[in-house]
């Protein structure tokens, strides 16, 4: 006899009432994924991402997190019933571990049938309308900076109200098409804060770049146009530069005249990238000079900078390819969150085969060949960093179906341990010269990639 599936119980409604807390926070399913196979995998490791900007409210996230625990016994309230002679029984008075949680600490509960919505609610919408017409009146924006004390100023606040706001915008499309840049720069007051926040740490994206706002894999050509009688332009292939400097992977034990001619050569690079307007900039080090970090506020407005100081790492999208930003530091243990975070994208980059690119934090010859192995089959095109050497990098890692390295180690991941057939290629590229890296990616699946030399004055 077949062996069936375990039968629905009390516990399976506590995870379907968490998921439906999760949509009605974040306006997205929990494990939203483009393959129905990719949502499954999430769903049974239980990889729940934690939408800061949807779910600012810790006792929020609290309460749905561990309504959507993987094993049954450890949901909350799941020990308010007991089965007995096939009959289900409630303990007490049933859902009291859900009645008594902290998120619903605020709630009448003499008057459940009539819950108004507070006043701060009630402004988020006004403050995400606020956001987006000041952003685009430059004489509000002139007379009315971040953290002026009027009536314009978003800057006043708090984190969570922020975060309602952001929510808002982002649902309502605002960080889309480039016009995150004025709207959400209407939030700080220092030009580097504004850089550093499009990085969203717990949801592994970048503000703008995300692969929903992207088209969802859709080639430009595929994406249509808003004039249905529009004449079809075959679109300019997309360029995006990465930034190299010696100070970046040697920042420390610099005599002054070194550090002053690395500057130099760094504000050369800026101007350059003004000057050519790229798609992007990638800037990836362990250590990110504050002085660097004031001439990257430099660079226009228009060009987002994507950076990892050896503390982050999440996937941007732009144009129909995928790029990842890896911190090293993270993905010498098996378990840790970003090797879980990296399986996903390579299994989604298998299935979906969008053109991928890597960046990484430091000399790619310090990852593991299994790592590097793995970004290869998951058919990364390109691995970039820096170069502990003087020589630039630029070699090959080739993986052949069912690899498996010196010491047995398998290449393949746990869940999908067959490729038959599948080979794949990936280039790999660092230095630390003074320059641009630039890649030039076509839609038509082809791409290529030169180093563009930047003059470093002596002192």
């Amino acid at each position: 006899m077949e062996k069936c599936a375990a039968p629905a119980t009390a516990a399976t409604d506590l995870w379907a009432l968490g998921a439906m807390a999760y949509i009605l926070h974040t306006g997205s399913t929990p494990f939203w994924s483009p393959s129905p196979y990719l949502t499954f995998l999430r769903i049974r490791r239980g990889l729940l991402p934690r939408n800061t900007w949807g779910i600012p409210d810790d006792d929020a996230w609290d309460f749905i997190s561990k309504l959507m625990q993987i094993k049954q016994e450890d949901r909350l309230g799941a020990d308010c019933f007991e089965v007995k002679s096939n009959k289900v029984n409630a303990k007490d008075e049933g859902y009291d571990a859900l009645r008594s949680h902290k998120y619903f600490a605020k709630t009448d509960r003499r008057d459940e049938t009539n819950i108004l919505p507070s006043l701060q609610d009630l402004c988020i919408r006004a403050c995400a309308g606020l956001a987006k017409l000041d952003a685009n009146d430059l004489d509000v924006c002139d007379q009315h900076p971040p953290g002026d004390g009027s009536k314009h100023d978003l800057f006043r606040l708090t984190p969570r109200q922020k975060s309602l706001v952001y929510h808002v915008l982002d649902k309502s499309r605002a960080f889309s098409h480039g016009d995150e840049t004025r709207i959400f720069q209407r939030f700080f007051t220092s030009d580097i804060d504004y850089i550093k926040a499009k990085v969203r740490v717990a949801t592994k994206d970048f503000v703008g770049l995300t692969q929903m706002n992207d088209g969802e894999y859709k080639p430009l050509t595929g994406r249509g146009s808003e004039d249905p009688y529009a004449t079809k332009i075959e679109p300019e292939p997309t360029k995006i530069v990465m930034l190299t400097n010696p100070m970046l992977l040697n920042g420390k034990d610099l005599t002054p005249e070194q550090e002053k001619q690395y500057l130099k050569g760094w504000k050369n690079c800026i101007a350059t990238i003004n000057k050519k307007r790229p798609k992007a900039v990638i800037v990836c080090a362990k250590i990110i000079s504050p002085k660097f970090w004031k001439f990257l506020a430099r660079i226009r407005d228009s060009i987002p900078v994507l950076w990892n100081d050896g503390t982050v790492h999440y996937s941007f999208w732009l144009n129909g390819f995928q790029g990842l930003i890896l911190q090293s530091s993270d993905l010498q243990d098996e378990n840790s969150s970003q090797m879980m975070w990296l399986r996903e994208q390579m299994e989604q980059s298998r299935m979906a085969k969008p053109q991928l690119f890597c960046f990484c934090d430091c000399d790619p010859r310090d990852l593991s060949p299994i790592i590097q192995k793995r970004l290869a089959r998951g058919r990364s095109l390109c691995l970039m960093g820096l170069s502990k050497s003087e020589n630039p990098i630029d070699f090959k890692v080739k993986y052949a179906e069912n690899e498996t390295l010196d010491d047995d180690t398998s290449v393949n991941s746990n869940d999908s341990e067959e490729d038959e057939g599948d080979r794949a290629t990936m280039r790999v590229y660092g230095t630390t010269m003074n320059g641009l890296r630039w890649i030039t990616i076509d839609e038509k699946e082809e791409w290529y990639s030169e180093f563009e030399a930047i003059e470093m004055p002596l002192s």
